[in-house]
């Protein structure tokens, strides 16, 4: 039976993620292994190994197809006739922001993110999160490691592979928050993803031992 999967987003930039996402575990021209590796690397990370953002780039190209004439061959697999032309726009001007020569200082930027939240507590963070897992996260999700929520944390790698290298930023990170310029609103490009809970949770807190 067909698996028939709707999505609802306001937002353009998690819509492009979401629809990266489906189109990583829908390329079939890669083996599962390396899907599940690409996915978990691609939502969870803030740095990739340089063939994951050269996959991006092409996967943004092929969204970008699959947006502007419906064509591609991700068209038959996911349906974007009911967008407005303005949405469509929207999304091909975020995944365009994926190509590999935009530049996107994730580093910096996750870094001002955690000044804000930690504030004078900023060289203690590594103390901040030691008790946010032991009291607030080992109860609900004691399958999430320390090591690795505690790296996550501090780095914001969530899953790293053997001894891969992670020196590019994940541009599908990146999004538009409001804020204030000179007494106007304005629109600002930069990192505003979690910082506090870790993406462990998300992808699942039990499992059946066999």
């Amino acid at each position: 039976v067909p698996l028939e999967l709707t999505i609802f987003e306001e937002h353009a930039e998690l819509l492009a993620r979401q629809l990266l996402i489906i189109s990583i575990a829908l390329d079939a021209e890669l083996p599962r292994r390396e899907r599940a590796e690409l996915l978990l690397e691609v939502y969870a990370n803030t740095m990739l190994r340089e063939k994951t953002a050269a996959y991006i780039d092409s996967r943004a190209h092929v969204l970008q197809r699959l947006l502007a004439h419906e064509e591609g061959p991700l068209a038959p697999l996911i349906d974007v006739s009911l967008l407005k032309m303005k949405d469509r726009d929207a999304l091909e001007e975020v995944v365009c922001t994926w190509f590999e020569g935009v530049e996107f200082d994730v580093v910096r930027q996750r870094d001002e993110r955690l000044r804000a939240y930690y504030e004078a507590r900023y060289d203690a963070r590594a103390n901040v999160l030691d008790w946010d897992y032991t009291m607030e996260l080992k109860p609900q999700a004691s399958i999430v490691h320390k090591i690795h929520f505690r790296r996550w944390r501090l780095s914001g790698q969530a899953f790293e592979l053997r001894d891969s290298a992670y020196v590019t930023p994940n541009r599908t990170v990146a999004s538009m928050a409001a804020g204030r310029l000179r007494g106007s609103s304005v629109l600002k490009r930069g990192f505003w993803g979690d910082v506090t809970n870790s993406p462990y949770s998300a992808l699942g807190v039990e499992c059946d031992d066999e």
